[in-house]
């Protein structure tokens, strides 16, 4: 098991998937590696967005934020003006789709 595999894992009540054949995103409608979602425990979508500042960056954003306050529970949520989400297109089709790629 690689170490993202098992970091995922470790979130309490997450739900670690293997999505192959993009299945999973075209099922959420999700197109880019960035996208995050977050759903409450009866479903609900609470977040849809981005979490990084710019492709290939890291540092605070509002959807970063916005996501660990949820998770906190913080009633004073901030408000998520922009969750722009950078990533790779998950809809290309590769030279390698038919290999088996670890997490």
């Amino acid at each position: 098991m690689t170490r993202l595999k098992t970091m995922a894992q470790g979130i309490p009540g997450a739900e670690v998937i293997l999505a192959h054949d993009g299945q999973e995103a075209k099922r959420f409608t999700v197109e880019a590696s960035g996208h995050v979602l977050v759903y409450d425990t009866d479903h609900g979508l609470l977040f849809s967005g981005g979490i990084t500042p710019s492709r290939e960056h890291e540092g605070r954003t509002l959807g970063l934020d916005g996501i660990e306050s949820l998770i906190k529970e913080d009633t004073q949520l901030p408000l998520l003006q922009d969750a722009t989400v950078y990533g790779c297109p998950l809809n290309c089709r590769c030279q390698n789709a038919n290999q088996n790629w670890e997490l």
